[in-house]
């Protein structure tokens, strides 16, 4: 408590008291006296030395302790500025990096799609087309149609037709080489079809002579049978002559409908095999309904579009040619569709190392 009454003591002494120190001067004045009246003073310390001492007299300025007598007045106020410039400054840092941060997740997006658009074309270069699927399969057809298909393939021309396609492409670019004949019965035997309508003559082969399967002869009265025969000779010779529909045409669709219904019904009276037999024999009678009914059913009937040739190559030219495709076997046809289908394959087996000779 005696320090602070000193120190309020000197406070108010006036402006011309000497100081209670030394006879010295005060640096830059004459006399004892402090530097400035209302403001600061200079004072003593132990060691002998004057130095700058701060005082108000109205009161402690904001910031300051009353206690530290070597306090500058204007440090608060700097400080603050200082944080205020600082915190501006660390402000706009920050909003920069947010700039710098937006600007990555952009070039990163972009990146991101450049790379999904690089495995987008990668994946389209590498997958197969449309085209190239169709060929596999169609080089799988023909590697099972050429090793030894199953008998159904074979009666049913499919895997007769898959070796064609390919021996059509063969036969024009290898005309030389062995002509593989064959043997007019085996030829009178093919049934062949245009392809456009799916229909055939091949039952009608005997002169619209047919021979009914049993489960057929045994749940169809003869009458019925008789008629549809009476009905199907003069279909026939209405399409030779070269009328499109005839009286008999119309009549005989509903009455082979009718003998579908009936051998559906008879399906547990039948054993499997019969019902085979007459299922296959109704849908070839469906087939040369549908070959009667169109405009060029004459040329089934005149050789046009009859199987022709003493050879395999004369076979496939003249299929060639008209357009034709091999369609299916009819009851006893079956082992001339075998013999064909050898001779195919053999021919195309004569014909590929030809073709690799010319390539």
């Amino acid at each position: 408590m005696g320090q602070f009454s000193s120190l309020a003591a000197s406070s108010r002494s006036s402006p011309g008291s000497s100081s209670p120190s030394s006879g010295s001067s005060s640096p830059g004045a004459s006399s004892n006296t402090a530097y400035s009246a209302g403001a600061s003073s200079y004072s003593r310390h132990a060691a002998g030395r004057w130095c700058y001492r701060p005082f108000s007299g109205t009161g402690l300025y904001a910031g300051a302790s009353p206690y530290d007598p070597y306090a500058d007045p204007y440090s608060g106020y700097l400080r603050g500025s200082a944080d205020a410039i600082n915190s501006q400054a660390r402000m706009m840092a920050t909003e920069q990096q947010s700039a710098l941060m937006v600007e990555g997740v952009a070039q990163a997006r972009l990146e991101s799609r450049r790379r999904t658009f690089d495995q987008w074309l990668y994946e389209r270069a590498s997958r197969p087309t449309l085209e190239d699927e169709r060929e596999r399969v169609q080089q799988k057809e023909l590697q099972r149609s050429r090793n030894d298909p199953p008998l159904a393939e074979i009666y049913s021309g499919q895997a007769l037709n898959h070796l064609l396609q390919e021996l059509q492409k063969l036969h024009g670019r290898v005309s030389r080489g062995a002509p593989l004949d064959l043997d007019q019965d085996v030829v009178r035997h093919i049934n062949l079809t245009t392809g456009t309508g799916g229909g055939h003559v091949g039952l009608l082969k005997n002169e619209a002579t047919l021979d009914w399967p049993i489960a057929l002869r045994t749940h169809l009265d003869r009458d019925r049978r008789d008629l549809i025969g009476d009905l199907l000779q003069e279909a026939m010779q209405s399409a030779k002559s070269g009328k499109q529909t005839s009286a008999a045409l119309r009549e005989l669709d509903p009455r082979v409908r009718r003998c579908h219904d009936n051998l559906r019904d008879a399906i547990n009276d039948v054993s499997p095999s019969e019902y085979i037999e007459a299922k296959r024999f109704l849908r070839h009678l469906d087939d040369a309904l549908r070959a009667l009914g169109r405009p060029d059913a004459a040329e089934y009937f005149n050789g046009r579009y009859a199987a022709q040739g003493n050879s395999v190559a004369r076979l496939i030219e003249h299929m060639t040619k008209q357009g034709l495709r091999f369609a299916p076997a009819v009851a006893g046809d079956e082992s001339a569709y075998v013999a064909l289908h050898q001779a195919l394959v053999a021919y195309g087996s004569q014909a590929q190392p030809a073709l690799l000779a010319e390539r």
